[in-house]
């Protein structure tokens, strides 16, 4: 865990999400349970995995950078839910930029790791759609699952949620 927290893992985004398994011990079970840490690496959920509306809660909490918690500032993009939310087999997110400028715009699995990116270049201003098809990289269907896509800008970084259902 220490090389998550001291940041010399560039693959881990946070929070991040770490997942537990069922174990038995002296004939009595203990069933799967999650863990949601910070970017700090600081516990922020413990619970049954079962409880998933409990983790995407905590998690969209902790995607909400402090100025976006105290208000609504005046933003050079924004990033707009994806639609359908849960989806299969695709999906599309879209986003309004209010300046031109160079974006990036990436799916990260619930661990972090980088599944496919949509858009790595210059964009002018106004609204953009783009598609997902439950792919990544290397053209290969992904599993169902809760996925992150994040827009990066000139000064800002966005990031949301999604569920893929097969």
């Amino acid at each position: 865990m220490q090389s998550f927290i001291n940041g010399t893992n560039p693959t881990v985004t946070f929070p991040l999400l770490v997942k537990g398994a069922s174990v038995q011990i002296d004939y009595k079970t203990d069933y799967d349970w999650s863990m949601v840490l910070d970017q700090n690496g600081v516990l922020q959920y413990s619970g049954a995995s079962a409880d998933i509306g409990a983790i995407t809660r905590k998690i969209d909490a902790l995607l909400l950078s402090p100025i976006e918690r105290q208000s609504t500032s005046i933003r050079s993009f924004e990033l707009l839910g994806n639609y359908p939310n849960p989806f299969n087999p695709q999906t599309q997110i879209m986003l309004n930029l209010d300046n031109p400028q160079t974006v990036r715009l990436k799916i990260f699995d619930i661990q972090g790791r980088l599944v496919q990116t949509l858009k790595d270049g210059f964009l002018e201003s106004g609204t953009h759609i783009f598609r997902w098809d439950g792919r990544n990289a290397d053209g290969r269907k992904v599993a169902s699952g809760i996925y992150f896509y994040q827009l990066r800008g000139r000064s800002e970084i966005r990031t949301r949620r999604m569920i893929l259902t097969q």
